[in-house]
Protein backbone atom coordinates (compact mmCIF):
# COMPACT_ATOMS: atom_id res chain seq x y z
CA UNK A 1 0.00 0.00 0.00
CA UNK A 2 1.79 3.04 -1.10
CA UNK A 3 2.64 6.51 0.38
CA UNK A 4 3.36 9.31 -2.10
CA UNK A 5 4.61 12.98 -0.87
CA UNK A 6 2.97 12.42 2.26
CA UNK A 7 -0.53 11.15 0.89
CA UNK A 8 -1.53 7.28 1.65
CA UNK A 9 -3.81 6.01 -1.09
CA UNK A 10 -4.83 2.20 -2.51
CA UNK A 11 -5.41 1.46 -5.83
CA UNK A 12 -7.55 -1.67 -7.42
CA UNK A 13 -8.47 -2.91 -11.05
CA UNK A 14 -6.73 -2.81 -14.08
CA UNK A 15 -8.94 -1.97 -16.94
CA UNK A 16 -11.60 0.70 -17.10
CA UNK A 17 -11.91 4.41 -16.68
CA UNK A 18 -9.95 5.80 -13.59
CA UNK A 19 -12.19 6.59 -10.62
CA UNK A 20 -10.98 8.31 -7.31
CA UNK A 21 -12.84 7.84 -4.31
CA UNK A 22 -12.94 10.86 -1.39
CA UNK A 23 -13.73 10.19 2.17
CA UNK A 24 -16.12 12.30 4.54
CA UNK A 25 -15.54 14.21 7.58
CA UNK A 26 -12.91 13.30 9.84
CA UNK A 27 -12.56 9.86 7.99
CA UNK A 28 -10.18 7.80 5.96
CA UNK A 29 -10.20 5.68 2.87
CA UNK A 30 -11.28 2.18 4.44
CA UNK A 31 -14.86 3.22 3.85
CA UNK A 32 -14.05 2.81 -0.18
CA UNK A 33 -12.31 -0.32 0.29
CA UNK A 34 -15.18 -2.68 -0.47
CA UNK A 35 -15.98 -0.36 -3.53
CA UNK A 36 -12.69 -1.05 -4.69
CA UNK A 37 -13.12 -4.94 -4.77
CA UNK A 38 -16.38 -4.39 -6.15
CA UNK A 39 -15.31 -2.79 -9.60
CA UNK A 40 -12.34 -4.41 -9.93
CA UNK A 41 -13.86 -5.89 -13.32
CA UNK A 42 -14.83 -2.54 -14.61
CA UNK A 43 -12.70 -0.04 -13.65
CA UNK A 44 -9.25 1.13 -11.91
CA UNK A 45 -10.31 2.70 -8.46
CA UNK A 46 -7.86 4.55 -6.31
CA UNK A 47 -8.71 5.54 -2.37
CA UNK A 48 -6.75 8.10 -0.33
CA UNK A 49 -6.58 9.48 2.55
CA UNK A 50 -6.74 13.09 2.72
CA UNK A 51 -4.00 15.28 4.37
CA UNK A 52 -4.09 14.71 8.33
CA UNK A 53 -6.51 11.95 7.98
CA UNK A 54 -5.76 7.85 8.43
CA UNK A 55 -1.83 7.62 7.09
CA UNK A 56 -1.63 10.81 5.67
CA UNK A 57 0.89 13.44 6.67
CA UNK A 58 -0.47 16.28 8.03
CA UNK A 59 -0.13 19.58 5.47
CA UNK A 60 -1.53 23.26 6.69
CA UNK A 61 -4.75 23.40 5.79
CA UNK A 62 -6.79 26.36 6.87
CA UNK A 63 -10.05 25.84 4.11
CA UNK A 64 -11.58 23.06 1.27
CA UNK A 65 -9.22 24.42 -1.15
CA UNK A 66 -6.31 23.60 0.23
CA UNK A 67 -7.50 19.89 0.23
CA UNK A 68 -8.34 19.76 -3.16
CA UNK A 69 -4.72 21.65 -3.92
CA UNK A 70 -2.69 19.22 -1.73
CA UNK A 71 -4.50 16.31 -3.78
CA UNK A 72 -4.08 18.21 -7.28
CA UNK A 73 0.03 18.24 -6.69
CA UNK A 74 -1.16 14.94 -5.47
CA UNK A 75 -1.94 14.16 -8.82
CA UNK A 76 0.64 16.29 -10.66
CA UNK A 77 3.76 14.35 -8.66
CA UNK A 78 2.12 10.95 -9.41
CA UNK A 79 1.05 11.94 -13.42
CA UNK A 80 4.14 9.67 -14.77
CA UNK A 81 3.89 6.97 -12.53
CA UNK A 82 0.71 5.21 -10.72
CA UNK A 83 -2.04 7.95 -11.67
CA UNK A 84 -1.08 7.00 -15.59
CA UNK A 85 -2.43 3.49 -14.86
CA UNK A 86 -5.37 5.61 -12.24
CA UNK A 87 -6.25 9.08 -13.93
CA UNK A 88 -8.31 10.71 -12.00
CA UNK A 89 -11.72 10.38 -14.80
CA UNK A 90 -14.58 10.20 -12.02
CA UNK A 91 -14.62 11.41 -8.79
CA UNK A 92 -16.94 10.32 -6.09
CA UNK A 93 -16.78 11.86 -3.11
CA UNK A 94 -18.96 11.08 0.44
CA UNK A 95 -20.00 14.40 2.23
CA UNK A 96 -17.09 16.59 2.88
CA UNK A 97 -15.36 14.34 0.34
CA UNK A 98 -17.48 15.73 -2.19
CA UNK A 99 -16.85 18.87 -1.86
CA UNK A 100 -13.33 18.07 -1.90
CA UNK A 101 -14.00 16.24 -5.39
CA UNK A 102 -15.98 19.52 -6.59
CA UNK A 103 -13.50 21.39 -6.21
CA UNK A 104 -10.84 19.18 -7.15
CA UNK A 105 -12.80 18.74 -9.82
CA UNK A 106 -12.39 22.29 -11.16
CA UNK A 107 -9.23 22.54 -10.70
CA UNK A 108 -8.54 19.43 -13.04
CA UNK A 109 -10.83 21.04 -15.86
CA UNK A 110 -8.30 24.15 -15.50
CA UNK A 111 -5.61 21.77 -15.75
CA UNK A 112 -7.37 21.15 -19.35
CA UNK A 113 -7.87 17.37 -17.67
CA UNK A 114 -11.93 17.17 -16.75
CA UNK A 115 -13.44 14.56 -15.37
CA UNK A 116 -16.02 12.91 -16.90
CA UNK A 117 -18.49 12.83 -13.81
CA UNK A 118 -18.31 13.80 -10.39
CA UNK A 119 -20.64 11.26 -7.72
CA UNK A 120 -21.69 13.33 -4.98
CA UNK A 121 -22.67 10.93 -2.22
CA UNK A 122 -24.50 12.50 0.95
CA UNK A 123 -22.98 15.62 -0.08
CA UNK A 124 -24.05 18.98 -2.10
CA UNK A 125 -23.37 22.18 -3.42
CA UNK A 126 -23.49 24.04 0.07
CA UNK A 127 -23.23 22.97 3.38
CA UNK A 128 -24.58 24.05 6.80
CA UNK A 129 -23.53 21.14 9.33
CA UNK A 130 -26.46 20.48 12.55
CA UNK A 131 -25.49 20.51 15.83
CA UNK A 132 -26.29 16.95 16.34
CA UNK A 133 -22.71 16.18 14.72
CA UNK A 134 -20.75 17.34 17.77
CA UNK A 135 -17.95 14.46 17.55
CA UNK A 136 -18.25 14.46 21.47
CA UNK A 137 -21.35 13.25 21.63
CA UNK A 138 -21.07 9.51 19.51
CA UNK A 139 -24.27 8.19 20.42
CA UNK A 140 -26.04 11.68 18.98
CA UNK A 141 -23.52 11.36 16.19
CA UNK A 142 -24.43 8.02 15.31
CA UNK A 143 -28.28 8.31 15.08
CA UNK A 144 -27.54 11.60 12.94
CA UNK A 145 -25.58 9.48 10.67
CA UNK A 146 -27.42 6.43 10.53
CA UNK A 147 -31.12 5.41 9.54
CA UNK A 148 -31.42 1.73 9.78
CA UNK A 149 -30.99 0.62 13.71
CA UNK A 150 -28.23 -1.86 12.85
CA UNK A 151 -25.87 0.16 11.92
CA UNK A 152 -26.89 3.07 14.39
CA UNK A 153 -25.65 0.17 16.63
CA UNK A 154 -22.81 -0.88 14.61
CA UNK A 155 -22.15 2.78 15.24
CA UNK A 156 -22.67 3.60 18.80
CA UNK A 157 -21.23 -0.03 20.03
CA UNK A 158 -18.03 -0.46 18.38
CA UNK A 159 -14.85 2.08 17.33
CA UNK A 160 -13.93 -0.51 14.57
CA UNK A 161 -15.95 0.52 11.87
CA UNK A 162 -14.03 2.76 8.84
CA UNK A 163 -15.89 6.37 9.88
CA UNK A 164 -13.55 8.75 11.24
CA UNK A 165 -9.77 9.21 12.31
CA UNK A 166 -10.01 10.90 15.57
CA UNK A 167 -12.46 13.30 17.10
CA UNK A 168 -10.48 16.30 16.85
CA UNK A 169 -9.86 16.16 12.79
CA UNK A 170 -13.71 15.08 12.48
CA UNK A 171 -14.66 18.60 14.30
CA UNK A 172 -11.38 20.61 12.59
CA UNK A 173 -13.50 18.98 9.04
CA UNK A 174 -16.57 20.00 10.39
CA UNK A 175 -15.60 23.64 11.23
CA UNK A 176 -13.98 23.78 7.44
CA UNK A 177 -17.20 22.59 5.89
CA UNK A 178 -19.57 24.74 7.80
CA UNK A 179 -19.96 27.32 5.22
CA UNK A 180 -18.96 25.95 2.17
CA UNK A 181 -20.82 26.94 -1.07
CA UNK A 182 -19.56 25.56 -4.37
CA UNK A 183 -23.00 27.50 -5.78
CA UNK A 184 -20.89 30.60 -7.78
CA UNK A 185 -18.49 28.06 -9.12
CA UNK A 186 -21.01 25.81 -10.39
CA UNK A 187 -21.36 26.77 -13.91
CA UNK A 188 -17.65 26.88 -14.47
CA UNK A 189 -17.46 23.21 -14.05
CA UNK A 190 -18.14 21.56 -17.52
CA UNK A 191 -18.67 17.76 -16.06
CA UNK A 192 -22.31 15.63 -15.34
CA UNK A 193 -22.75 15.66 -11.88
CA UNK A 194 -24.31 12.68 -10.18
CA UNK A 195 -26.32 12.72 -6.68
CA UNK A 196 -26.97 9.77 -4.71
CA UNK A 197 -28.50 10.68 -1.45
CA UNK A 198 -30.58 9.02 1.31
CA UNK A 199 -33.78 9.86 1.46
CA UNK A 200 -33.84 10.12 5.90
CA UNK A 201 -30.59 12.42 5.60
CA UNK A 202 -30.49 14.12 8.90
CA UNK A 203 -27.19 16.22 8.31
CA UNK A 204 -27.92 17.04 4.80
CA UNK A 205 -31.56 16.79 4.04
CA UNK A 206 -32.48 16.11 0.37
CA UNK A 207 -33.48 20.04 0.08
CA UNK A 208 -29.77 20.50 -0.03
CA UNK A 209 -29.17 18.39 -3.44
CA UNK A 210 -32.90 20.21 -4.65
CA UNK A 211 -31.23 23.43 -4.46
CA UNK A 212 -28.12 22.62 -5.85
CA UNK A 213 -29.38 20.91 -8.94
CA UNK A 214 -30.58 24.53 -10.28
CA UNK A 215 -26.79 25.27 -10.34
CA UNK A 216 -26.16 22.07 -12.05
CA UNK A 217 -27.09 21.61 -16.52
CA UNK A 218 -26.01 18.04 -16.44
CA UNK A 219 -26.99 15.83 -13.57
CA UNK A 220 -28.79 12.65 -12.36
CA UNK A 221 -30.33 12.26 -8.93
CA UNK A 222 -30.61 8.74 -7.26
CA UNK A 223 -32.57 9.16 -3.77
CA UNK A 224 -31.66 5.54 -1.18
CA UNK A 225 -34.79 4.60 0.65
CA UNK A 226 -34.06 3.40 4.09
CA UNK A 227 -30.66 5.22 4.54
CA UNK A 228 -29.58 8.58 5.80
CA UNK A 229 -26.23 10.41 5.41
CA UNK A 230 -24.61 7.21 4.73
CA UNK A 231 -26.11 5.31 1.78
CA UNK A 232 -22.62 4.05 0.88
CA UNK A 233 -22.86 2.41 3.73
CA UNK A 234 -26.63 1.19 4.44
CA UNK A 235 -27.24 0.58 1.03
CA UNK A 236 -23.83 -0.92 -0.21
CA UNK A 237 -25.41 -2.59 -2.94
CA UNK A 238 -28.24 -0.30 -4.54
CA UNK A 239 -24.97 2.56 -4.13
CA UNK A 240 -22.31 0.01 -5.95
CA UNK A 241 -25.08 -0.92 -8.67
CA UNK A 242 -25.46 2.86 -9.60
CA UNK A 243 -21.41 3.49 -9.58
CA UNK A 244 -21.35 1.07 -12.11
CA UNK A 245 -24.36 1.99 -13.97
CA UNK A 246 -22.32 5.86 -14.15
CA UNK A 247 -19.00 4.02 -14.91
CA UNK A 248 -20.63 2.01 -17.64
CA UNK A 249 -22.08 5.30 -19.27
CA UNK A 250 -18.31 6.06 -19.90
CA UNK A 251 -17.00 2.83 -20.99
Amino acid sequence: MPKHRGIFYVTQGEQGPGVWFFHGAGGYHGVWLSYLRGLRHQARGLALDLPGHGRSDAFPITTLADYAEVVLSFWKDLAVTETKRVPPEILVGHSLGGAIALLFGLRLQQEGRPPRAIVLVGSAFRFRVQSTTAPENQESLCRALFYRPSWRRRCIESRELPLFTDPVTLSRDLQLVQNFDFRPLAPQLRTQIVWIHGVHDQILPFSYVQDSARWAPSHKIYTIPQSGHMPHLEARDRVLSILKEVIDGYI
